[in-house]
This record gives structure tokens, sequence and C-alpha cells, in this order.
């Protein structure tokens, strides 16, 4: 329920790409497609619990990372500036939007910049992702 809501807010976010496949962004969960028109969501271990209260509740997170394929060339400082930029103005833009309209959400919020995580080698190519989290109350 937190990831489909979560992919759904992402879906919002005005500089995503369009798929050519859809109207909206293309935003996967735990599996990143072969375009640079493609996102994925996935999750990562963390402790469930950021606050809990002694009547049982609290507020729980949930830590992702929002991933893409993107044109990388070592040599090619442009693009890298570009790629980097597409994850800065993500940061700003998930902390301008940090307290959707969404139930039982706290926030949403980077915990890190934007990174390259993988490079394919011959393809040109490049995985880049940010650490990302929601809070919500339960």
């Amino acid at each position: 329920m937190i990831i489909d809501s979560l992919r759904t807010f992402l879906r919002t976010c005005p500089f995503l790409k369009v798929s050519s496949i859809a109207e909206t962004p293309m935003i996967y969960v735990d599996y990143l497609g072969e375009t640079s028109t493609t996102y994925a969501i996935e999750t990562v271990p963390a402790p469930i619990w950021y606050r809990r209260y002694v009547d049982g509740g609290g507020i729980k997170q949930t830590q992702f990372v929002f991933r893409s394929i993107e044109p990388y060339d070592g040599r090619d400082v442009l693009q890298s500036l570009q790629n980097t930029a597409f994850y800065e103005k993500f940061e700003e833009w998930l902390a301008q939007n940090s307290q959707p309209n969404i139930d039982s959400w706290v926030r949403v919020e980077a915990l890190t910049g934007g990174y390259i995580h993988t490079v394919f080698e011959g393809q040109d190519a490049a995985v880049y992702q940010i650490q990302c989290r929601v809070l919500y109350v339960v």
C-alpha cells in the first residue's frame, strides 16, 4: 500500500521522462527497465519504526532508492552534469512536496544526493539513484 501510494505520488514529478508506451512516467517496483525513460522504486533494508509510542502506535518508515538509467560516458562532462542536475532537481522537488496529502503520510524525503550506482561497460549508460524514505503514522 505504501509503495503503491509512493509510485502514484512520484509520477506527479513534472520533469520525469514519459515513456513511449504510456502517458505518465513508467515507474517500476523492484525492477528497472532497459531505457532511460523508465524509473524504479526499490525498498532497502532499514528499521521499520522511526518512532514508537507507548500506546503501540507511532511513526514507521519505508526507505527506498529511486533509480533510473541515464546516458553515460565518463569522458562526457556535460552529460554527467545533466545526469546529476536531474537528481538535484528531483531532490529539490521532494523537499518542496515533502508533505503530500496522502493518508497517514508524515513526509517523504531524500536521505542522500543522487549518485552513480552501476556503469554498464560498452553500453554508454549508467544507473543513477537517490536514497529516500517515507514516514507515516500507524
